[in-house]
């Protein structure tokens, strides 16, 4: 909201200077419009592994979190993907977006050792919002790297998709 409110104080200004005659100021570098940026994540994880918590930035500052408890036995009841992990509006131009998942094993009889592991996966991705959109939205999926001789602590993998929103009865997810 407040990015919206300052991007058309400045152009009501500039507007009024060039009806007065004047020479706006170079706006280079500066872009007048703004738009969306939604992150949704899901899982293609197998049964091992059960999602406990989720972090994002964006611009390095927080975008959305969740997270659920484990009980002392390991039991974890994981959080229900697809999530909504936020949305905010930006000014055009490129964002830097980051992502954290923590995953908590899942296994038992022989395979309980597994809920006392912690599984981190973590991604960065740079995302444009073009001038003519009006929004970006950002769809992270959480998979198993590599197969059954991969160690466990290196599975937990994220892989991205980005869809440029042109329309805005298109929208991406909202939290």
């Amino acid at each position: 909201m407040e990015c919206r409110v300052a991007v058309a104080v400045l152009a009501v200004g500039l507007a009024m200077l060039s009806a007065c005659g004047a020479t706006p100021p170079p706006t280079r570098g500066v872009s007048l419009s703004s738009g969306f940026v939604s992150l949704e994540h899901r899982s293609s994880m197998s049964s091992s592994f059960v999602l406990i918590g989720a972090s994002a930035t964006l611009d390095g500052e927080p975008f959305g979190a969740v997270s659920v408890d484990v009980s002392p036995e390991g039991e974890a009841q994981g959080l229900r993907v697809p999530l909504c992990l936020g949305r905010r509006t930006v000014a055009t131009g490129m964002h830097h977006l980051t992502l954290e998942l923590t995953y908590v094993g899942q296994g038992y009889g022989v395979f309980s050792y597994l809920r006392d592991y912690r599984f981190r996966a973590r991604g960065e991705l740079d995302v444009e919002l073009p001038e003519d959109a009006s929004g970006v939205a950002v769809i992270s999926t959480g998979y198993e790297n590599g197969g059954a001789a991969t160690p466990l602590e290196d599975r937990p993998s994220i892989s991205w998709h980005v869809d440029v929103v042109r329309f805005e009865a298109a929208r991406g997810c909202e939290p």
